[in-house]
């Protein structure tokens, strides 16, 4: 059995592959600062987990080695009898939407990154300054409407729901994934529209040196992007840059690519 996982801030989407049958699950986001050995796979891993081979984990926070050994080293201790193969979020949207072709790859979702993918691996030129310092992300645009709160830059209905939103009790979701959420599904209000475009703007900015030195087009992933893609094409266009697609979710394509082993 093949095992795939798609990991970012939020959620981890597994694919396991049984020949030709695909199974898929979902269970919370693995990043490395936050895996414990209380964490809980889902029954359907649990189940098979003595029956898989190779396991190829996509996760977020694996950009650098100290990351990948890490959550190897976790998921050794669950898969024992797997070959395990750990690579950044990033290389899922690489392999997904370049192949073996070169391009740029970009994450907006509840964090943010970018990187050169030549075709066989990735060049960060920039590196993402992570947590809440994302730009463009979702954690991003969460404290950036804040900031507009506590400004009284806000209309009256916006600045109700908001604080509907800020008294709530918060059980499975965090509140700055709450305001991402709620910014995404009133992206027609015209002060919420020009936040997203000010922080992707900055986003672009934040990578300029990445862009220029590799001026190619890129492949976005992430929950934001993909909630936002009319936004974020007409921000790229004013910096002259071009978006080759956007990917809503790359344990797709890439269960694909392993089954017919074009990776």
């Amino acid at each position: 059995m093949i095992l795939i996982a798609d990991s970012g801030g939020t959620n981890t989407m597994w694919a396991l592959i049984d020949k030709h049958n695909v199974e898929y699950v979902k269970s919370a986001g693995m990043h490395p600062s936050q895996l414990g050995y209380g964490m809980i796979f889902p029954p359907a891993l649990e189940r098979h987990r003595n029956y898989i081979t190779e396991l190829y984990f996509y996760g977020t926070g694996c950009a650098r080695q100290q990351g990948r050994e890490k959550v190897k080293q976790f998921l050794a201790n669950w898969f024992s009898n797997a070959h395990i193969t750990v690579f950044s979020d990033l290389m899922a949207l690489a392999h997904a939407g370049w192949g073996d072709e070169a391009g740029n790859v970009a994450i907006l979702g509840t964090g943010s990154s970018m990187a050169y993918y030549d075709g066989f691996k990735l060049n960060f030129e920039v590196w993402s300054p992570g947590k809440e310092k994302d730009p463009g992300s979702g954690t991003d645009l969460a404290l950036q409407m804040l900031k507009l709160y506590e400004d009284a830059a806000l209309s009256d209905d916006i600045s109700g729901d908001l604080q509907k939103i800020l008294n709530k009790k918060l059980e499975q979701e965090d509140e700055n994934g709450l305001l991402a959420r709620y910014i995404m599904q009133n992206q027609h209000n015209v002060v919420l529209s020009e936040l997203c475009v000010k922080q992707f703007s900055s986003f672009f900015e934040f990578y300029a040196l990445l862009l220029q030195k590799y001026p190619f087009p890129i492949v976005f992933g992430g929950s934001i992007a993909y909630l936002s893609s009319r936004l974020l094409n007409n921000v790229a266009k004013k910096h002259n840059l071009k978006i080759h697609s956007i990917i809503r979710e790359p344990i797709y394509p890439l269960v694909e690519l392993y089954l017919n082993r074009k990776v």
